[in-house]
């Protein structure tokens, strides 16, 4: 297994990626139909632009990505966010994700000016957000009924972030 940061020419690996986890139930926020090559393509340059991307490698394939970035605005400068971590369902319960995400808070620290890292996470996700907590975010919010699930149940986002 290869952790590595990611390059531009990884797009169509982490769109294979993306597209594979958008098929599983919670993977991730977007439905299969909603992962495009632009969408990938659109965070990628954003996080090697102004953030951190991170890939774990095996035998050539993409089996886990995280990102994130910086918003833009002057007055969130010192925040990493939108954080979205993936791992191929075929590599659960191999640590890939904890590899992954330790990886890219230490390439985020490193950033001049960063204190803060910040993601979302479904309530009824409740292993993501141990799995979070484990890593030192702390629970800071809930957005009530801000999401909805395949059965058109609402959900609450919870809003996690780290200082250090």
């Amino acid at each position: 297994m290869n952790i590595r940061k990611g390059r531009i020419d990884d797009i169509d690996k982490v769109y294979k990626l993306y597209k594979k986890v958008s098929k599983i139930e919670g993977g991730i926020a977007r439905l299969e139909d909603e992962v495009t090559r632009e969408y990938v393509e659109g965070f990628i340059k954003n996080a090697l632009d102004d953030g951190v991307l991170i890939v774990a490698e095996k035998d050539g394939e993409v089996v886990g990505e995280i990102h994130g970035y910086k918003i833009g605005l002057r007055v969130f400068d010192h925040v990493l966010s939108n954080i979205t971590i993936v791992v191929s369902p075929d590599f659960y319960g191999e640590g890939i994700g904890k590899k992954i995400f330790l990886k890219f808070m230490e390439e985020g620290k490193k950033i001049e000016g960063i204190s803060r890292m910040e993601l979302i996470a479904r309530e009824s996700n409740q292993k993501a957000l141990k799995f979070y907590e484990s890593l030192g975010f702390e629970i800071e919010g809930k957005m009530r009924q801000r999401i909805k699930n395949s059965k058109d149940e609402l959900e609450a986002d919870i809003m996690m972030g780290i200082i250090f």
